[in-house]
């Protein structure tokens, strides 16, 4: 279903009827083409899905309702025309097996007349070569009629009258039901006489050659240069039939219903004739976009078929107009947001009917997949790279994660940014640099995890796309408003703006977000460099030449000199808590939580690391009640970048020399040994009421804890165990309580048959042994 749209292919409006009464061909499914699916126990909404839409087609009565595309090729052979179709064989399958049914349930004249158009010397002229016993069944079909007036009764449940009333005829061969294909058209005979006992009369429409009510474009690839290629794309769905042909088929009809088909505002190659949207996305869908997806085919699912990712790129946009037109209803966006490929287990509960049901598939959600699809779009060739610096947005890696539907709730609200910029500008990306930068940094340093503040999040990048083409002047008003996102990063983007309109500060700003610790966050290096005092005094950055230069002068020394130290973060020269220790010798710099804990930022274990205990958090710059208590220690560390020892050069060896200075209270245990820190897994300390500091091994005191003073002992004499005979061993015995107290042991040592040891507890005033 793949065809370049270069390859001009225009197809003959058929009806199935007509192939044999006009053209008298007989048609054969190849031996090469897959069993007929549509009538496995597995694809029970496909039938139900496709036999509703025939019937509503012949309940209508309207002439012409195509069934899409049906390609293969004509050989002539002793006489006769045969045509083999290379797509097409389900739906033409299934349409043998209604003419069957109707004429059968008709009168008399109506079975001769599907007998005679249909067989050629008893022999069914639509069959099957993949089988002997397929062909050998559909023969015996045609020239055998059923008397509906004496059906078997099914089994309990089971809806089969007709197929086992078929079984059970003398023409029917028990080794017949080893044919996947025949028990497959039973079960859809079954899923036939079930939905149209009633309609007799509908045969004369279906077989009305002047104005046949469902129809297909036929077309004869005989004269293309037909390639393995060509068959591989055009029959890259493969088997079993997937969540987007089920999809697909509803999806058109609902689009038909929400605009209906007089309004022709869409053009199709190549004649660039008007057509209605049902007629523009079912034809784009199979052509165009088609031959964008088929290059991200081995993503997700079998290697030969996009279906899968097809299916997941329309589950995000759906998801996303969900989010933005129906948030509050949580437990459906909840369902449609989560992380799972569209696979068959997925797509089973999430269907065309469970998207409709939860009122997804609006008006404002087909116009956006159909713009979006538009937008990406690439002349047959993967996506577009509108972005040289990937830093803020990855086209590529973005894309990718849609098709497999592995987006982060962060990335999903980007990646809505991103394609709705492309449609509102149609792919005008002049300013589409500076719109994905501002988006990042917002999004970024904002919570989005969960489902409220993805909705928020995305609600308000919709609100901000009117200002997209220009997002930087936008920032410059204080009364132009961002919705959502965390009001020190705003403030933060606004005084960017400002400075931005230099291209000189553009680039040394662009340069400092893009240090993976920032990661767009860097209004502490305008606090220590005395630009954010000026703006918050005058709202501006109007200042002098000589002012610029030394402004820019002060950041560019700070974020050297920060990128230098925080460029040690998670390697091996931090090893044993250099920046930590170094900061810590300047001051008490550690985050406060709650109940007397405080943290190190020294461990991404802790769940809440980015947002509440990382550095990201100490270096933010806000004007809330505890702004003032930031400030202080953020200064630590302007102390360390401004220490006439540290040296950018040799960030290791300089720290070194900072952490001999020992402070002259509690921090001075921590500077001097990084094992303490070391025990504190997830980075905290609890300062308890009497002044003891204790050591917790998790985030909390009811978690095992050891007193800070009772684990110095231990690591200071743990390597001298030789001056503590006869003792031959020591160990820090922790607790998980505060009635009891922790404690250091020495022990091993046996004398007289009786066992010995020294346990040391901490005092207020020094220590027990």
């Amino acid at each position: 279903m793949n065809i370049t749209t270069d390859t001009k292919l225009i197809g003959k409006r058929e009806s199935f009827y007509k192939l044999f009464s006009d053209n008298n061909y007989i048609i054969e499914i190849p031996t090469i083409q897959r069993d007929y699916a549509q009538g496995r126990k597995s694809t029970g909404e496909v039938r139900e899905l496709f036999l509703q839409a025939l019937y509503d087609y012949l309940e209508d009565n309207i002439p012409n309702r195509d069934l899409d595309f049906v390609y293969g090729s004509n050989e002539t052979e002793r006489g006769e025309i045969k045509f083999i179709p290379l797509d097409g064989q389900q739906r033409l399958t299934t349409l043998f097996l209604l003419h069957w049914y109707l004429a059968n349930i008709s009168k008399e004249e109506k079975r001769r007349n599907f007998r005679d158009i249909m067989s050629h010397n008893g022999k069914s002229k639509f069959t099957y070569l993949t089988r002997p016993s397929s062909a050998e069944f559909m023969d015996a079909l045609v020239r055998n009629e059923i008397d509906f007036s004496c059906l078997l009764e099914g089994d309990h449940g089971q809806g089969n009258s007709l197929s086992k009333t078929i079984m059970d005829k003398g023409w029917y061969f028990l080794s017949w039901g080893y044919d996947p294909t025949i028990s497959s058209m039973l079960r859809m005979l079954d899923a036939i006489h079930a939905k149209f006992n009633n309609c007799a009369h509908f045969y004369d429409r279906l077989i009305n050659k002047d104005s046949p009510i469902i129809t297909f474009l036929f077309l004869d690839l005989k004269k293309f240069k037909l390639t393995e290629d060509l068959y591989i794309k055009m029959n890259s769905r493969g088997k079993p039939l997937t969540a987007f042909e089920n999809f697909k088929a509803k999806f058109e009809q609902h689009i038909s219903k929400l605009f209906g088909d007089s309004e022709k505002i869409f053009t199709l190659p190549p004649d660039n004739r008007l057509v209605s949207r049902r007629e523009y996305f079912a034809y784009q869908i199979d052509t165009t976009w088609a031959n964008l997806f088929w290059h991200y085919k081995q993503l997700v699912g079998r290697p030969n078929t996009f279906d899968e990712e097809l299916m997941n790129f329309i589950r995000v946009i759906i998801a996303n107009q969900y989010a933005i037109d129906n948030s509050e209803q949580l437990e459906h966006l909840r369902e449609l947001v989560k992380n799972e490929s569209a696979t068959s287990e997925i797509t089973e509960s999430l269907s065309f009917y469970k998207f409709e049901g939860m009122g997804s598939l609006t008006v404002n959600c087909v116009n956006y997949l159909i713009d979006g699809l538009n937008a990406l779009e690439n002349k047959g060739k993967p996506i577009a790279n509108h972005l040289t610096n990937t830093f803020y947005f990855n086209e590529n890696d973005i894309f990718e994660k849609a098709l497999k539907y592995s987006l982060s709730q962060p990335e999903r609200v980007m990646f809505h940014a991103y394609l709705r910029y492309l449609i509102i500008h149609k792919n005008d990306t002049t300013n589409l640099q500076q719109w994905m930068r501002v988006v990042h940094n917002l999004v970024e340093n904002t919570r989005v995890d969960a489902l409220a503040e993805f909705i928020g999040a995305i609600k308000s990048i919709d609100h901000l796309l009117e200002h997209s083409s220009d997002i930087l002047h936008y920032l410059l008003e204080p009364k132009n408003k961002v919705e959502f996102f965390s009001t020190w990063q705003v403030e933060e983007e606004r005084l960017k703006a400002h400075l931005s309109t230099s291209s000189v500060w553009l680039d040394v700003i662009m340069k400092c977000e893009e240090q993976n610790f920032h990661r767009g966050q860097i209004a502490y290096l305008f606090e220590f460099s005395g630009i954010l005092e000026y703006f918050n005094e005058h709202k501006n950055i109007k200042w002098s030449v000589e002012d610029d230069q030394n402004f820019l002068s002060a950041f560019r020394y700070y974020m050297e000199r920060s990128d230098a130290l925080f460029s040690i973060l998670d390697t091996k020269a931090n090893g044993h808590y250099l920046l930590e220790r170094a900061i810590l010798s300047k001051g008490d710099y550690l985050i406060p939580a709650t109940n007397n804990r405080f943290n190190f930022c020294s461990s991404k274990s802790v769940s809440n690391y980015l947002r509440d205990y990382s550095w990201k958090r100490l270096l933010r710059v806000t004007t809330d009640d505890d702004s003032e208590t930031y400030k202080t220690k953020r200064n630590f560390v302007m102390e360390v970048l401004t220490d006439p020892r540290f040296n950018t050069k040799n960030v290791e060896t300089s720290l070194m020399k900072l952490v001999e200075d020992l402070p002259s209270d509690w921090r001075a245990n921590f500077v001097r040994n990084p094992g303490l820190m070391d025990y504190c897994g997830q980075g905290f300390i609890c300062m308890t009421n009497d002044g003891e500091v204790e050591l917790l091994g998790q985030s909390q005191l009811n978690h095992y804890h050891i007193n800070m003073f009772i684990y110095n002992i231990y690591l200071a004499n743990i390597d001298r165990m030789d001056q503590f005979k006869p003792f031959k061993e020591m160990l820090p015995i922790p607790v998980k309580n505060n009635e009891d107290s922790s404690l250091v042991t020495f022990t091993d040592w046996k004398f007289k048959n009786k066992n010995y040891c020294i346990d040391i507890t901490k005092h207020v005033n020094g220590f027990f042994i």
